[in-house]
């Protein structure tokens, strides 16, 4: 698989919601975010990563899901599809936990023997807030701005009921997590398919990634790191995801905090959004 250029990019300001199970090479830019998200399908043009972004009504938070189901084919793209839709529902839910909870309810209900892992974050760009949780799936990183070192964002170790993936059951409850970003600050997440690919003698990205310049030079921007990234990650397996997994990824970084509060932004960016039509 060639590193293909961004060819897409994604401005969410509020009331949007983006996302879905196909091949994304793309420049987005939602509440507080900028940066780049890639993902591409094992065998099809759909798989079973989910990536999914929106901004809220206000369009002063911003949230940023991916989810990793288990297995391929026609009916893991299919359930692909329908957890972006259950995660579209709840565009305006401040906790992320209450995004996880609500969506693992209605996909343990489906009956499907599948299960998800997933990421779910939302971020205040009014303050740089960052509040995040995890079902079963790996840590983001935070990259604090002027700095070399990527810092897991992890949970606190429990037992069942929590952060189990979705899908196993309806008693599933789910941590959140809050750290404070500033602007520069770079986020980091990804799903297995990335730090499992493996080369010909069988080593793992994950086990050489952290040691790449693209993840060690402080002063790169996101669409340039993601770029390098990816680049390296073909090396290494010589781009065969699809004969590996489903792969996606995405490093963003804060902007400037947006001024105001919710209020002043709901007038200002819904008076735009009238005046575009």
């Amino acid at each position: 698989m060639a590193s293909d250029p961004l060819l897409e990019s994604t401005e969410l300001v509020c009331w949007k919601v983006a996302g879905g199970n196909t091949r994304v090479r793309r420049a987005v830019s939602i509440p507080g975010l900028r940066g780049a998200l890639y993902s591409f399908p094992l065998h099809s043009d759909r798989g079973g990563d989910l990536h999914y972004l929106s901004a809220c009504g206000s369009g002063a938070i911003a949230r940023v899901c991916i989810a990793d189901v288990t297995g391929h084919g026609a009916e893991v793209a299919e359930f692909s599809s329908w957890l972006e839709r259950s995660f579209s529902a709840h565009i305006n839910r401040d906790s992320p936990a209450g995004v996880l909870r609500a969506v693992n309810k209605r996909a343990s209900k489906r009956g499907l023997e599948l299960m998800s892992t997933g990421l779910c974050l939302s971020y205040n760009s009014l303050n740089g807030t960052l509040r995040y949780c995890l079902a079963g799936h790996p840590p983001m990183h935070v990259l604090r701005k002027g700095t070399c070192d990527w810092d897991p964002l992890r949970l606190p170790s429990r037992g069942s009921p929590w952060n189990f993936p979705m899908g196993i059951g309806t008693s599933t409850r789910y941590d959140v997590a809050n750290v404070k970003l500033q602007p520069g600050d770079q986020l980091f997440m990804y799903t297995d398919g990335l730090t499992e690919a493996h080369d010909a003698e069988g080593r793992q990205f994950g086990d050489v990634m952290w040691q790449l310049d693209c993840l060690n030079v402080a002063s790169l921007r996101p669409e340039d790191r993601a770029s390098q990234l990816l680049n390296a990650w073909t090396n290494h397996s010589g781009g065969k995801n699809s004969e590996q997994d489903d792969l996606t990824f995405a490093i963003l970084e804060c902007q400037p905090f947006q001024k105001g509060n919710r209020y002043t932004l709901f007038a200002q960016n819904n008076l735009r959004r009238r005046t575009r039509r």
